[in-house]
């Protein structure tokens, strides 16, 4: 179980975000998030490079005339150092977060999107996209923000693939859709967490965000009781945290699966390549909102300059995508499709992800 935030520098962290959230605007750690987040892209470019890699080799293999014991070990060297590309987009990504929701940034630009839908009405996902980010103008926009013009390619399929619909319901964003053929549910709270704990469920698991990124960062082991309650909706900094750990494991268990048995030649539909292109896009939102965007409003305006449009949406459109396929993820396993973080991170690996919430 983890314990407490009680260090002083937890404290003033909240006390920080619920300031800024208070005031209406955030701040942010621009050096530190600039370069985390361009780590994080630039070893999500490294694992691009590897899956179209691995898109050959499955073909060589598929019409090779006999076992290729070469090839075998090439591919499980090129996987075991795209492991640790994918550590390093884990832990960019994980840092972004942090400093993106230590400024007061994440709660404030969820909370402007909730605004937008509540006033606009509901949208989906796809729609958003071509709305804020799908133009010459905002591919500029990325290309400035680090994201190279194969990496735009993928993201614009993904998002133009997804069918989910987002809505507000008070201060929650709700995602419902389809995603490889799976369909799901979810919620997410954007108001901040107060700056000292308001029960016992804050008390023990207010801190697990930065817990498990702690010890991923270590790592090392981190053992989590998550409290199953039917309305624990997560916030958005447990999405990206829930986003991030199910993608390093899935790393995990290609690698592994590699030592055990070889390539495999078909690889069917799955959610995280989604989930790994949903990462990409937040990180880059991340680096448009510190680079790019010098206003520090969090509230959606289209006529705003479109950097700070494209930052704001694409963030958000992240967030939702991640929480859309977490939702089916936890469907698939047998559990609610309220998401939550309870789970062990074990050597890096995220075991038992999915928390079954409990019967109303």
């Amino acid at each position: 179980m983890i314990p407490p935030r009680s260090s002083s520098a937890s404290g003033s962290a909240g006390a920080q975000r619920a300031s800024a959230a208070a005031a209406g605007s955030f701040v942010l750690p621009e050096t530190a998030l600039s370069r985390d987040a361009r780590a994080g892209l630039d070893a999500a470019e490294r694992l691009r490079g590897y899956h179209q890699f691995l898109q050959r080799a499955r073909s060589a293999k598929a019409t090779a005339q006999a076992p290729n014991a070469d090839l075998e070990r090439a591919v499980l060297a090129q996987a075991r150092q795209a492991l640790d590309d994918a550590g390093t987009l884990a832990r960019g990504a994980l840092r972004a977060v942090r400093n993106l929701r230590d400024g007061g940034a994440l709660d404030a630009l969820t909370g402007g999107f909730a605004r937008f839908l509540e006033e606009s009405g509901p949208a989906q996902v796809s729609d958003l996209w071509e709305r804020a980010a799908a133009s010459e103008e905002a591919r500029a926009v990325l290309r400035r923000a680090g994201l190279s013009a194969p990496m735009y390619a993928q993201l614009d399929a993904t998002m133009r693939a997804v069918d989910a619909r987002l809505s507000a319901d008070g201060d929650r964003i709700v995602v419902a859709g389809v995603l490889g053929g799976a369909a799901a549910q979810a919620a997410m709270r954007t108001t901040p967490r107060p700056a000292a704990p308001s029960g016992v469920r804050e008390l023990l698991c207010g801190g697990r965000f930065d817990a498990l990124a702690d010890a991923f960062e270590r790592g090392e082991a981190a053992y989590l009781t998550g409290l199953a309650l039917p309305d624990d909706e997560p916030r958005s900094d447990e999405v990206a945290l829930g986003g991030v750990l199910a993608s390093y494991q899935e790393m995990v268990r290609h690698v592994r699966k590699l030592e055990d048995i070889g390539l495999d030649t078909q690889r069917g539909a799955s959610v995280d390549a989604v989930l790994l292109i949903a990462l990409v896009a937040g990180i880059a939102a991340a680096i448009a909102t510190v680079i790019l965007c010098p206003a520090r409003d969090p509230d959606i305006n289209f006529n705003d300059p479109i950097a700070c449009t494209i930052s704001k949406i694409l963030l958000n459109l992240s967030l939702a995508v991640v929480l859309i396929a977490l939702g089916i993820e936890a469907k698939q396993a047998g559990a609610a499709v309220v998401v939550q973080t309870g789970s062990v991170v074990v050597h890096g690996v995220v075991r038992d992800f999915g928390t079954p919430a409990q019967s109303a």
